[in-house]
């Protein structure tokens, strides 16, 4: 899990990207990781996912619904991702383990 690492090249064309993730903005109390992204019910970090990341066209809502995909189980998320249009997001949990939404694989470029 480098927070450097790549895991897919997307080719976005009149789409935009954005990664909600808890790799970045995070501090250390008794060798427990809390992130920035704080789960609205629990009032803690939801530890869920890593990332999760959204394309659509417009940045502002990508932004929105990354952190709100971050806050969701997969199941719950997945159903939100479907019921929009032209939104495709993935998600990647603190394993490794990669999910994403139906389209999000004709973004991907293969090499």
């Amino acid at each position: 899990n480098n927070q450097n690492s790549t895991v897919f090249k997307v080719n976005l064309e009149q789409n935009t990207l954005v990664t909600s993730g808890s790799y970045i903005r995070y501090y250390v109390v008794d060798s427990v990781k809390y992130h920035h992204i704080i789960n609205p019910k629990t009032l803690f970090p939801s530890n869920e996912f890593s990332s999760v990341s959204v394309i659509c066209n417009d940045s502002g809502l990508a932004d929105c619904l990354s952190t709100a995909l971050f806050n969701l189980n997969f199941a719950d998320g997945l159903a939100l991702v479907r019921s929009l249009e032209d939104v495709e997001a993935v998600w990647i949990k603190p394993n490794g383990e990669i999910l994403h939404s139906d389209g999000f694989s004709r973004f991907i470029i293969k090499e």
